[in-house]
């Protein structure tokens, strides 16, 4: 458990996935107005975000040679913590696929060695590990967001009464 500043954790990690990232054409962008500071796992934190940028990278832009962004929004309005948005350009997500993206072994990629475990342990890593909240939006053609809620201090860190 430590205390971090988001967005700068958020870049790190993604200039680590740079020679990934590299050979889809993808870009970055981490938009934060303001320092926000979490007290949370980063080691959690860093396998939520390791997921979601190589399932946009193998999913959302397959096939695709340019165009391709990955924004991180970063917003602390929240009362209690924080809403990271994960949104890439891709070819967005099917109504019917979108349901069940979350669900173990659950795959569109199983014949190219798709496991369908990358999302649900996004899942089980925000809502169990971190405390939070993850839910997805995606329009066909458009990209997908993947809006995380996480609290400001995580529950195994708050004081016990």
């Amino acid at each position: 458990m430590q205390t971090i500043n988001l967005a700068e954790y958020i870049h790190t990690l993604v200039s680590t996935l740079k020679p990934y990232t590299k050979a889809y054409n993808v870009s970055h962008v981490i938009q934060c107005d303001h320092p926000v500071r979490i007290t949370t796992y980063p080691g959690a934190i860093a396998q939520v975000v390791t997921n979601l940028v190589i399932n946009a990278c193998i999913h959302a832009f397959e096939q695709r040679h340019s165009g391709n962004q990955i924004v991180f929004s970063i917003d602390k309005n929240l009362k209690n913590g924080v809403e990271l948005t994960v949104r890439d350009s891709g070819k967005g997500i099917e109504k019917a696929e979108q349901k069940r993206i979350f669900e173990p072994f659950y795959t569109t990629k199983r014949s190219n060695g798709g496991s369908g475990l990358g999302l649900a342990i996004v899942y089980n890593l925000v809502a169990s590990t971190l405390g939070g909240a993850i839910s997805v939006d995606s329009t066909v053609g458009v990209g997908t967001s993947f809006r995380l809620t996480l609290p400001a201090v995580c529950p195994a860190a708050r004081p016990q009464k």
